[in-house]
């Protein structure tokens, strides 16, 4: 069915649409649970088009509403910034459509939502919106975040990611901080320290982790640390880009998803064990587990490349002690052809903190770091379609070389003093689990 007919037969709709682009029609019933969806006959055709995940395939026909649904739900933020953006709307939870357009006008990736069908006009056509973030006005707000939603400015939405930190979408500017929308697109993603005592020097940890997986060859995210005074991450996009050709000042969205999208599953799934651990629960392993990611071997643009960024990105989390890698924070590069890994990012050590120690996913058969044995290295390398050898000696390399670099990273003057005595206590914990997991690795056959 062609969008103009979709969109014009007097039901809810909303539009996709990449910068330029119309890509398809939703028109959708959540009550009845129902949704007709519709590719544009010109971008089906269209050389440079891609779908919007391996479970929404470039072809005429519809898309089941559960399909369509959880694409959605998966961009959406988590949280209180999504309460809050639901109130000031007022909208309901479970209206994923409704919620895409209020929420979702530059999400992660390039495709962004409407209900401007009439013109259908896309983010290129509206004239540029900037609005520049000072320093101070920036510090007032993180310290006010109790009482104004951090995600709002003057009564714009500006967190339309995924995830339950407080973050901002923002353009930088040489050295300036801007907010911006209309043909404009963030550059950068912001994220102040969290709320509460519990999760304290956040933007120390992440920016040291990130900087520990760039030191041993993991592609990921650039970081730096600001202070306004508070200390603040900032993330530079990979699903942005400038168009160093044509305009160098114009930032381009570039395709990308979540494992759970890749997957075609709802975020309710991103955890292996989406129940939790303990009272009965630990065994229901319904969710995503590396068993169900290694699955996407079939949409990689190069099966074995995928599926060695998956285990590097796999051991590292173990080793720094996250145990929040969950399959929202792993993307992929979307395009025509298929799928790849994107860099990494949200690298944290959680171990740090008291909350749970079992890993979002089971290594092998095990939860805890502590609890791996030889038999789980057999189990992964079996799930990941590799040679036990091969994942000896990725574990050994990445082992090895995390132990050289952690040490030497936490003595950054990049860090306060209170902050380089977090980022030793992580050093001093990965070099812990690195030997614990080099010592299972030396008892398997020929590797002692």
């Amino acid at each position: 069915m062609d969008i103009a007919k979709l969109l014009s037969r007097g039901r809810p709709s909303i539009c996709a649409t990449t910068s330029n682009q119309l890509i398809a029609g939703i028109e959708y019933s959540p009550l009845e649970e129902q949704c007709n969806f519709s590719y544009g006959r010109v971008w089906r055709t269209w050389d440079y088009s891609y779908p919007l995940s391996p479970h929404l395939p470039l072809k005429e026909g519809q898309a089941p509403y559960r399909v369509i649904r959880d694409h959605l739900l998966n961009l959406l933020p988590e949280g209180e910034a999504r309460g809050q953006a639901a109130r000031r709307y007022q909208l309901s939870h479970a209206n994923a459509c409704a919620m895409a357009v209020y929420l979702c006008r530059e999400p992660a990736g390039a495709v962004g939502f409407d209900l401007d069908v009439e013109e259908l006009s896309v983010p290129d056509d509206r004239p540029p919106v900037v609005r520049e973030l000072p320093t101070a006005e920036l510090s007032k707000r993180i310290r006010r975040r109790g009482t104004i939603p951090f995600a709002f400015w003057d009564d714009v939405f500006y967190q339309s990611l995924a995830g339950v930190q407080d973050k901002l979408q923002v353009r930088l500017d040489g050295d300036d901080l801007q907010l911006v929308g209309g043909c404009l697109n963030s550059s950068h993603i912001l994220k102040p320290e969290p709320h509460g005592q519990s999760t304290r020097r956040m933007v120390a940890n992440e920016h040291f982790c990130m900087s520990l997986a760039r030191a041993v060859g993991l592609p990921v995210a650039n970081v730096e640390i600001r202070r306004v005074p508070e200390p603040v991450l900032l993330v530079e996009r990979f699903d942005r880009a400038r168009n160093i050709i044509r305009n160098p000042e114009m930032v381009e969205r570039v395709h990308t998803l979540d494992a759970c999208q890749a997957l075609g599953e709802h975020p309710f799934f991103k955890y292996e064990c989406p129940e939790g651990h303990g009272r009965g629960f630990r065994e229901r392993r319904i969710g995503i587990g590396f068993r169900e990611m290694f699955e996407l071997d079939r949409h990689f643009m190069v099966p074995r490349e995928g599926r060695m960024a998956i285990v590097r990105w796999a051991l590292f989390n173990m080793l720094i002690g996250n145990s929040d890698a969950h399959a929202k924070n792993f993307s992929l590069f979307q395009n025509r052809l298929g799928i790849m890994p994107a860099p990494a990012y949200d690298l944290v050590c959680t171990r740090v903190y008291d909350m749970g120690s079992e890993m979002a996913m089971a290594f092998g058969n095990a939860f805890l770091v502590e609890d791996v044995v030889a038999g789980d290295l057999t189990i992964f390398a079996e799930e990941a379609d590799i040679a036990l050898d091969t994942l000896v000696e990725e574990l050994k390399t990445m082992a090895t070389a995390v132990r050289a670099h952690a040490p030497i990273l936490a003595k950054s003057e990049v860090y306060t003093q209170q902050e380089r005595t977090l980022v030793r206590k992580i050093a001093t914990s990965i070099e812990g689990r690195a030997i614990h997991l080099l010592k299972v690795a030396s008892v398997l056959p020929g590797q002692a």
